[in-house]
């Protein structure tokens, strides 16, 4: 009897593109934040938001790295972006957030991430949020053929062997959702749309890692109508729709970076059930 297996599928082109980009996030997020000072070069930027040296150094070195690797792809990064800048008018870009997270960074916390995003036709389709501080990467992809999203530790500017495992939103605990807020940007209709969704725990945290945590089933919702920029939001979008959630405006349609439209976000709640989205439009409309 033979003993031979079935050779393994082939790798679908959209999953080699995202192992590249994941690969290539965490080996600069390790080689410009890993031994960085975190408060060198530190300033306040007009929006009020503070910025330091290892921003700048790892945008610089995303970009050089990204050019490489998508020559042909219009990259638009939180430090080098016009301020009232827009989205490009092109069918592709790609999103840059070097450092989300700066205060947790300059604090010495390890809530703070690198985030990269591959916009298409206005949609977010491929999104990696990594956090060197944690050892972790989140990666995840969909395309007409399918999604793919999952984390993995990290560790010298690599991927663990072996730590890789697929990740997935879940469906509302009978007990109730976990809500996620900003550490920083707290805002009154964020928080009542929490109390009116009956939130049983509610949990602070900066940076997209907040995306992640619901894309792995660990959180449910995350609503926020104070202001963000398109890179705060583009890589977590891309990631919770391959593991099954979804990033809406208040009033349920799909949250996108259409073609021209101002860096600066609306405001939006993230879901990890889509059936609770649809149950609680009504409570998301009154809040908008």
């Amino acid at each position: 009897m033979s003993t031979m297996t079935a050779p393994a599928p082939p790798r679908s082109e959209t999953v080699e593109r995202l192992d590249a980009l994941t690969l290539l996030v965490v080996r600069v997020g390790a080689e410009t934040l890993g031994n960085a000072s975190r408060t060198h070069g530190s300033r306040i930027k007009p929006d009020g938001s503070i910025v330091t040296a290892a921003d700048s150094a790892c945008e610089g070195r995303l970009i050089e790295a990204l050019t490489c690797a998508m020559p042909r792809i219009p990259i638009i990064g939180e430090e080098s972006a016009p301020e009232g800048g827009r989205l490009p008018n092109t069918s592709v870009f790609l999103l840059v957030d070097p450092l989300d997270g700066t205060s947790a960074f300059a604090a010495g916390r390890d809530d703070f991430t690198v985030n990269v995003a591959l916009v298409l036709e206005g949609r977010a389709v491929m999104g990696v949020i990594c956090a060197p501080a944690r050892d972790l990467v989140f990666a995840g992809a969909f395309d007409r053929r399918g999604r793919v999203a999952y984390a993995a530790r990290t560790s010298g500017g690599g991927l663990v062997p072996g730590s890789r495992r697929a990740i997935s939103a879940r469906r509302t605990p009978a007990s109730g959702p976990v809500a996620l807020t900003s550490e920083r940007h707290g805002d009154e209709r964020s928080a009542a749309l929490i109390d009116r969704l009956g939130a049983r725990t509610r949990l602070k945290l900066s940076s997209a890692l907040k995306f992640a945590l619901i894309a792995q089933g660990d959180a449910d919702v995350y609503p926020r109508f104070a202001p963000t920029m398109a890179w705060d939001t583009a890589a977590g979008g891309a990631l919770l729709e391959a593991s099954g959630g979804a990033l809406l405006h208040p009033d349920g349609r799909p949250f996108d970076h259409a073609l021209g439209r101002p860096l600066m976000n609306g405001p939006f709640v993230a879901w990890g059930d889509p059936e609770l989205a649809l149950r609680a439009l009504p409570l998301c409309r009154g809040s908008a």
